[in-house]
C-alpha cells in the first residue's frame, strides 16, 4: 500500500504544498505579533526593522546554499530536517524574555527555512516534468499564501483572547504533523524519472554550478532587478500591521486585515499558470511586468486613502493587492528556470533566492531608519522604487527569455 501511495504524482504534490504551508505559517507568524512586542516592550521600531533585515539575509544565503545541496543531496532528508527544526524552535519562541534572544532564534528559524524552498520546487520538476511544470508550480505557490494567511488568522484569534503565544505555538504543532506524514510517504522522484537529456555530468561539481551561475548574464540581470519584487512584497507584510496601528487601527483590527492579503493571492498565482502557457507560450516576464503596475497604484491608495475608508472597502483592497502582489513574488523564481538547463535548476532558484532576500532585508534596513525622522512617506516611496527597478529588469528581459526558451 505504500509503495503504491508513494509512486503517485497527485499524492507527492500534496504533499509537498501542505510541508510548503506549513513551513510558511512558522515563517510568516511573527510580523502579525510585531506590534503586540513592541507593546510589550520586547521590541521597537529599529528592532524589528533589524530582525527582519538580518533574517531576510540569513534565509536568502541559506535559499541558495539549499539550491546547490537540492542538485546534490537527497531532498527528504533535507526537507525533514527543516520541518522538525522549525517546529521546536516555534515551540520555544514564546518563552523568550529579550529582543536578543528573540532575534538570534529566528534568525535561525530563518536559515533553517531556507532548506525548504527548492527542495520542494526540485520535487515538482521531478514528478512533472518541463511541459507542466508551469502549472504545478503555480498551484503549488497557493501553499505560500495560504500559509501566510493561516498564521494570520491564528495570530488574530490568540491575541484577540490575549494569548499572543499561540501564533507560534498552533503553527508548530502543524508542522510537526507534517513531519510525521513526510516521512511516511514522501519520495523524491518516481521510478521512471529521467533526470538528464543530452548531459554528461549527472551531479555536478560545486565548481561546475558556480561558474554556470555566475557566467549567465541573462540569470544575473534577471536576480538583481527581482529583487525590487520582494523588497515591496515584504515591506507590506512586515510593516503594514505597525503602518496601520500608527494611523489609529487596534491591533486585533490591523492583524486582521494583514490576513486578507495573502487569500486572493492564491487565485492570482494559479491563474498566472493559465496565462503563461495559454497567451505567453511559456514565457514569464510578460506576467510579471503587469501586475507591479497595479502594486505600484494600489500602495499609493493606501497610502492616502486607508483612513478613509470602511472596514469592507479595506478587506477588498487588501485582497486586491494580495492578488497583485503574489503573480510577480512567485513568478520571479520560476522564470530563472527558463533561463537554466535542467542540471542546474536547483543552483538557479537558491541564486535567485539570495537576491529576492537581499531585497527583503533592505526593505527592513530602509524603513526602520527612515520611518521615525521622515515619517510613512518616505518608506513608501522606497518600495515603489524598488517596484519600478523590478518592471525594468522585465522589460529589458523579455527578448531574452524568448531566445532562451528556444535553447532549452
Amino acid at each position: 500500500m505504500f509503495k503504491e501511495l508513494r509512486n503517485n504524482k497527485l499524492l507527492m504534490f500534496f504533499l509537498v504544498f501542505f510541508a510548503y504551508f506549513s513551513f510558511y505559517t512558522c515563517r510568516t507568524n511573527m510580523p502579525y505579533v510585531s506590534k503586540t512586542l513592541i507593546n510589550m516592550g520586547l521590541m521597537d521600531v529599529t528592532k524589528w526593522g533589524l530582525l527582519v533585515s538580518y533574517g531576510a539575509i540569513v534565509y536568502g544565503l541559506s535559499k541558495g546554499l539549499s539550491g546547490a545541496l537540492a542538485d546534490k543531496f537527497n531532498l527528504k532528508q533535507i526537507l525533514l530536517f527543516g520541518l522538525g527544526a522549525t517546529s521546536i524552535i516555534n515551540f520555544i519562541v514564546p518563552s523568550l524574555k529579550s529582543s536578543l534572544a528573540i532575534t538570534v532564534i529566528w534568525i535561525v528559524n530563518q536559515f533553517i527555512q531556507g532548506m525548504s524552498y527548492t527542495s520542494c520546487v526540485k520535487t515538482l520538476l521531478n514528478w512533472f516534468g518541463p511541459n507542466k511544470k508551469n502549472k504545478a508550480y503555480t498551484y503549488w505557490s497557493a501553499s505560500h499564501r495560504l500559509g501566510t494567511s493561516a498564521a494570520g488568522f491564528i495570530a488574530t484569534g490568540c491575541i484577540a483572547h490575549a494569548y499572543w503565544q499561540g501564533a507560534f505555538i498552533v503553527p508548530a504543532a502543524i508542522t510537526g504533523a507534517m513531519f510525521v506524514f513526510m516521512v511516511l510517504f514522501y519520495k523524491q522522484r518516481p521510478d521512471n524519472f529521467v533526470q538528464l537529456k543530452n548531459h554528461e555530468t549527472l551531479r555536478p561539481t560545486f565548481k561546475e554550478i558556480g561558474k554556470y551561475i555566475f557566467t549567465n548574464k541573462n540569470l544575473l540581470i534577471l536576480a538583481i532587478t527581482s529583487m525590487g519584487i520582494y523588497y515591496g512584497y515584504f515591506f507590506i507584510l512586515n510593516w503594514l500591521i505597525i503602518f496601520f496601528t500608527d494611523y489609529g487601527f487596534s491591533i486585533t483590527k490591523s492583524t486582521g486585515l494583514l490576513s486578507f492579503l495573502p487569500l486572493l493571492g492564491c487565485f492570482g498565482g494559479i491563474a498566472s499558470g493559465y496565462v503563461i502557457d495559454g497567451i505567453f507560450k511559456g514565457r514569464i516576464l510578460p506576467v510579471i511586468a503587469i501586475p507591479t503596475i497595479v502594486v505600484i497604484i494600489l500602495l499609493v491608495f493606501i497610502y492616502f486613502r486607508c483612513a478613509a475608508l470602511s472596514t469592507t472597502s479595506l478587506i477588498f483592497v487588501m485582497l486586491l493587492l494580495g492578488f497583485f502582489t503574489d503573480i510577480p513574488q512567485i513568478l520571479g523564481s520560476l522564470a530563472s528556470t527558463n533561463f537554466v538547463i535542467k542540471q542546474f535548476q536547483g543552483s538557479a532558484l537558491g541564486f535567485i533566492g539570495i537576491c529576492h532576500y537581499t531585497g527583503v532585508s533592505l526593505s527592513g534596513f530602509l524603513t526602520a531608519y527612515t520611518v521615525k525622522p521622515y515619517g510613512w512617506g518616505a518608506p513608501f516611496i522606497i518600495a515603489i522604487a524598488f517596484i519600478l527597478f523590478s518592471l525594468l529588469g522585465c522589460i529589458v528581459l523579455f527578448n531574452q527569455e524568448k531566445i532562451a526558451l528556444k535553447k532549452i
